[in-house]
């Protein structure tokens, strides 16, 4: 006999969506029409800038940006998706049912039980362990890409001229 988790109500799945479009579009927004327009300007001229990292490390703006792509992104989706979904998965894997018990969910899911939810678990684990992998490879291939940059300083005297 295939046991099933409870659904949200047609009401808790709206009352959800208003909840969390109420904060993500105006993210969504204020990204688009005030971060990136601003990011692309910096770009310009990141290898111009220079900064102190706990009052003692040198930057430059260029760092920041390659290491905040290729080490930066990977460990914020890291960090995300193991904010969103790490605690669901551990219980899971300790309980060996997925979903966890009592916990609703969108639309009518058979729970699983043994090995199956296990895997179900690990299988996120795995893909952390992947990201975290994206992140020390990504610091490789930000160093390697900071030694061959040669950025044009021409901007940097335009620049400073205005």
């Amino acid at each position: 006999m295939t046991h099933w988790a409870p659904q949200y109500t047609r009401a808790e799945r709206w009352r959800l969506l208003l909840l969390h479009g109420a904060w993500a579009l105006p993210l969504l927004l204020v990204t688009r029409s005030l971060f990136f327009p601003w990011f692309e300007g910096y770009v310009r001229t990141a290898h111009c800038r220079q900064y102190l990292l706990a009052g003692q490390w040198p930057v430059t703006g260029l760092q920041l940006v390659v290491f905040g792509l290729f080490v930066g992104l990977p460990a914020l989706l890291t960090l995300t998706l193991l904010a969103l979904e790490g605690r669901r998965s551990y219980r899971a894997l300790m309980l060996a049912q997925f979903p966890p018990p009592g916990e609703k969910v969108w639309r009518r899911t058979a729970y699983l039980y043994g090995g199956k939810a296990r895997l179900r678990a690990g299988l996120f684990f795995a893909m952390v362990l992947l990201l975290v992998g994206l992140c020390v490879q990504g610091y490789g291939w930000a160093t390697a890409f900071m030694q061959q940059a040669s950025p044009d300083l021409s901007l940097c005297l335009q620049t400073s001229r205005h």
